[in-house]
């Protein structure tokens, strides 16, 4: 990204933690779980793998570490956590 806006990569870094209090790295990774839970949520019921590659991770591994640190529960208990809150508000 820093090579595209033609800026040095500390500046880029540096602006997001000031804006965001987050690294690139870490930015990205939570644009990439926020796409991951439209996902999960899609009625086509698409496999977490899938999933992971479509999101941007380079293994399934690294996506469900990823995604357990940012929402504190796993891919599958956040796909049934979130059908169960839309049937009880139904």
């Amino acid at each position: 990204m820093a090579h595209q806006c033609h800026i040095r990569k500390d500046l880029v870094n540096k602006t997001l933690k000031a804006k965001y209090d987050l690294t690139f790295s870490n930015y990205l990774r939570e644009k990439r779980i926020k796409y991951a839970c439209t996902l999960l949520l899609d009625p086509s019921n698409m496999k977490i793998d899938v999933i992971s590659d479509a999101s941007g991770f380079k293994t399934t591994r690294t996506f469900l570490r990823s995604f357990r640190s940012v929402k504190n529960v796993s891919p599958t208990e956040y796909r049934h956590l979130q059908v169960f809150k839309r049937n009880m508000f139904c």
